[in-house]
């Protein structure tokens, strides 16, 4: 199956070939590692439908991971993982394959595992290069770190990018990403939400860049602005026809503040991230309304005690994401949320969290009596090996 781009991967074969071949020579193999990680959570939500239904569930899941760095000479590197998440119930879906696309709104379906990383990388100086499938994360900084366009598997989720991602990192702590992402014609490998749609040829390539700086010891520890670009994907009528087709862009931006409380590491950060997309679909594909285009903002704030007790913080989120928004990797579009979290970090390996969350429709779609209501549950152990 297609991992990425054919010429991507022309490309690829062109750069690593000498290179391996100086990797014979020098047999790195005694510097190769393994890691891994275990993610066990219990999760249960409470429905109150827009049909004025009531519904809770509740699950054990778990997400396994393991992977290898090997590296082949002082300049590259080949890296791959193995990523399954599953739970105490019968998986219908449950299948090990090398997917070319995600099979459910988040990610991979309980059940299912795939290699979610296999790249080759290349460094050297204030440059780095991935070729392949690999994660990526550009998270606002907090207790609970969401993001409001790009961050691979989050939670028990499993989700990937196939592609080419391009990094310079300069001296005043700021650093540039650039990525060419590409797309299966039966979806995207990361959360991208209809009626964003990538059948046609001209809308498998999408392109993401970045200019972000982090300095955990600054008082603005996180700053950055992204520029996404789909061209070709919205689909403004609706997948079913898409008489009207046009680019989908997206630009956010984040910001993060944090004052010292006490000399124990208690720190109180403020955080921040905005989201907008101009070209949105029409109302009357997104059952929001009757006329013109659905709204493409999205906001999120986020206020936290890092170290409130040693190892111990708390934060809050608030959040809303238009209808219109389609990018949202941690947020349902036309939806406001509340999330309360705790964390306990027991050591560099290890640690414990929980949290409770409200989601609530923004417009009730049109047919519907009420605003669907999400309200959620968990409690979740990570270990690193």
């Amino acid at each position: 199956m297609t991992l990425f781009n054919p010429s991507l991967a022309v490309i690829l074969f062109g750069l690593i070939s000498p290179s391996l071949s100086a990797a014979e020579e020098s047999s790195p193999a005694d510097n190769i590692k393994f890691f891994a990680d275990a993610r066990v959570g219990f999760f249960e939500n409470f429905r109150e439908d827009r049909n004025g239904s009531e519904r809770t569930t509740n699950t054990l899941r778990y997400r396994l991971r393991a992977g290898v760095l090997a590296p082949l000479n002082t300049q590259w590197s080949f890296k791959t993982r193995f990523a399954g998440r599953y739970s105490d119930e019968d998986n219908e879906k449950r299948h090990t394959k090398i997917y070319d696309t995600i099979t459910s709104s988040d990610g991979l379906a309980l059940g299912q595992g795939t290699l979610d990383t296999i790249s080759f990388i290349f460094k050297e100086g204030s440059h780095k290069a991935v070729i392949g499938r690999f994660q990526t994360s550009f998270e606002l900084d907090g207790v609970a770190k969401k993001s409001l366009d790009r961050n691979t598997s989050p939670n028990t989720d499993i989700n990937w990018i196939d592609g080419v991602y391009y990094t310079y990192a300069a001296q005043n702590k700021w650093k540039h990403h650039a990525i060419v992402q590409y797309n299966n014609k039966d979806g995207s490998s990361e959360v991208r939400r209809g009626p964003l749609d990538f059948t046609p040829s001209s809308s498998r390539q999408s392109y993401f860049y970045s200019f972000d700086r982090k300095d955990k010891k600054d008082h603005l520890p996180r700053m950055g602005v992204d520029l996404n670009y789909l061209p070709d994907a919205l689909c403004k009528d609706g997948t079913s026809t898409c008489a009207q087709r046009e680019d989908y862009v997206a630009i956010v931006g984040r910001l993060a503040a944090q004052w010292n409380m006490n000399e124990d590491g208690r720190k109180f950060m403020l955080s921040t991230e905005l989201g907008y997309a101009p070209n949105t679909p029409l109302n009357t594909t997104m059952s929001t309304g009757t006329s013109g285009d659905t709204d493409g903002f999205a906001r999120q704030v986020s206020f936290n005690i890092v170290n409130l007790f040693q190892g111990h913080s708390i934060g809050l989120v608030l959040a809303e994401v238009d209808a219109g928004y389609l990018i949202a990797p941690d947020f349902r579009n036309n939806n406001s949320l509340q999330e309360f979290r705790y964390k306990w970090q027991i050591n560099k390996k290890q640690k414990l969290e929980a949290r409770i969350r409200e989601r609530e429709d923004l417009i009730v779609p049109t047919g519907s009596t009420k605003s669907r209501v999400d309200t959620d549950f968990y409690v979740r152990f990570s270990h690193k090996f």
